[in-house]
């Protein structure tokens, strides 16, 4: 089985720049913090559906986990139904990309 990464992006940032940004997309501040909840809520199915497949596949998982990034390397075969619903996304390196030029 080969090794790829791919980039996990979940909506929550910064939870003041997240809340600021709620609140300049809406209307008032019940509006804000429901939007707040509905990002929170999302980036918790997110991680739901990851520890699901994690549960017999940690072993075959590494995780990098940043600042602003979370890159998840496995084999491919692990990861199918959340690459197809988009969850994750193959990371593209430069030498990739020179490599297509």
């Amino acid at each position: 089985m080969e090794n790829k990464t791919f980039s996990l992006f979940l909506p929550v940032f910064k939870q003041g720049d997240d809340l600021a940004n709620s609140i300049q997309d809406t209307t008032n501040l019940e509006q804000a913090f429901k939007l707040q909840a509905e990002k929170y809520k999302s980036a918790a199915e997110i991680c739901l559906k990851l520890s699901n497949v994690m549960k017999n596949n940690e072993q075959y998982i590494t995780v990098d986990a940043q600042t602003h990034s979370i890159m998840i390397t496995g084999p491919e075969e692990i990861f199918k139904s959340l690459i197809e619903d988009e969850t994750l996304s193959e990371e593209e390196f430069e030498d990739d990309i020179d490599e297509e030029e």
